[in-house]
């Protein structure tokens, strides 16, 4: 079944049990339309139908689907240094943007109306001491869809390092030594 738009699957069984079946993509007033023939339709056959002889109905199972909106990433991950990434925003029948924003944090864009390849970037982390965590709020601006999913940016501490005539060194762990000659 396509979720990311307002499919109509239509099911009739045959009283063999053979199984028909039409996905067409239709508009409000279609679907209007279509409920109300199918409606006059769920009256069964007489012996003259053409699947067989008997009194037999035309089971309907209609899916609808009036908003959506997810994010492909509940989670992202970078290391110290400058980085980017990307995550993809899915929407139906919902406007969205993201809140939550950190000063260390790019995206682009931010919202839209539609599916989206969202860049996500980050500067790099001054701090060789402490995590930089932000929890992105992906809203829809809908209002009687109220759902909006969390994004956990995470940053990973700096990596020290020494830069010395020209040459660099990094250390890894704390206390550990380098020998500049």
């Amino acid at each position: 079944m396509d979720s990311t738009a307002p499919w109509v699957y239509i099911y009739t069984c045959s009283p063999s049990d053979n199984r028909y079946s039409m996905k067409s993509k239709f508009s409000n007033i279609m679907i209007a339309s279509l409920l109300a023939i199918a409606s006059l339709s769920l009256t069964g056959c007489d012996d003259s139908s053409p699947f067989g002889s008997g009194t037999w109905y035309h089971p309907i199972s209609i899916t609808l689907q009036k908003h959506r909106l997810e994010c492909s990433k509940e989670k992202l991950s970078f290391d110290g240094s400058v980085s980017s990434d990307a995550m993809s925003v899915k929407c139906v029948n919902t406007p969205w943007r993201f809140t939550g924003m950190a000063d260390w944090l790019r995206l682009s864009p931010q919202s839209g109306d539609k599916d989206a390849s969202v860049s996500v970037s980050v500067t790099e982390n001054p701090s060789v001491h402490d995590i930089r965590t932000c929890v992105l709020n992906l809203k829809s601006e809908a209002s009687d869809f109220p759902y909006s999913p969390n994004v956990t940016v995470t940053q990973a501490k700096a990596t020290p390092y020494i830069n010395v005539l020209g040459k660099s060194f990094d250390f890894i762990a704390a206390g550990e030594t380098k020998t500049v000659s």
